[in-house]
């Protein structure tokens, strides 16, 4: 894996479920709420635990090459376990931006539902 590889390891959050976006968040956030998401996807895949669901509350921007390795299947969602559908309110961007050039390597089963 390259430099910007992670390992996850298995953490408790909120039922294994965490809150991303970009813009208006912090890494230092819980990422338990919409209204305290974290920012990078690295922050992100630190604090779910094995089989969570990352929802995707905002826009989620990756600006370099990250390789993720879970040990159970990860979903990205756009819809929050109580049925809020942050897609209605995303820009016309979408709801995950890359780097020109950059990648996402997720080394394990990953579901991406309604995104």
């Amino acid at each position: 894996m390259s430099e910007y590889s992670y390992t996850i390891p298995v953490l408790e959050n909120n039922d294994g479920v965490c809150f991303w976006s970009y813009s208006d968040s912090s890494d230092e956030n819980s990422g338990n709420t919409a209204h305290q998401p974290k920012k990078s996807i690295g922050s992100v895949a630190e604090s779910i635990r094995d089989g969570g669901t990352v929802i995707i509350s905002g826009k989620g921007y990756i600006g370099t090459s990250v390789s993720l390795l879970f040990n159970n299947v990860v979903k990205f969602s756009a819809v929050s376990p109580d049925g809020r559908d942050f897609r209605e309110e995303k820009s016309e961007y979408g709801a995950v931006m890359w780097e020109g050039g950059e990648t996402l390597c997720i080394y394990s089963d990953v579901i991406f539902d309604r995104v």
